[in-house]
């Protein structure tokens, strides 16, 4: 499972960085990278929250974030 490194724009952790999966960035699979995991371009992406409950009708919070690196060996915790 790939990880992907954000730094949010919107939010209460707006400023901050977080490791999330990969299959929460919406977006994500039309990015170029680099050999590094990084994005070859400044990029603003959509991220589901996947945190707490889900809600039934509207699906989990989606928050602003720049992409910053994306990698297969790291470990979210």
């Amino acid at each position: 499972m790939k990880h992907s490194l954000v730094s949010w724009l919107t939010g209460e952790d707006q400023g901050k960085m977080s490791v999330v999966e990969s299959n929460c960035v919406r977006g994500y699979e039309w990015m170029k990278f680099d050999a590094d995991g990084k994005p070859l371009e400044k990029n603003k992406v959509v991220v589901e929250w996947r945190a707490g409950k889900r809600n039934q009708k509207t699906g989990w919070p989606l928050y602003d974030a720049r992409l910053i690196q994306v990698s297969s060996k790291c470990k979210a915790y």
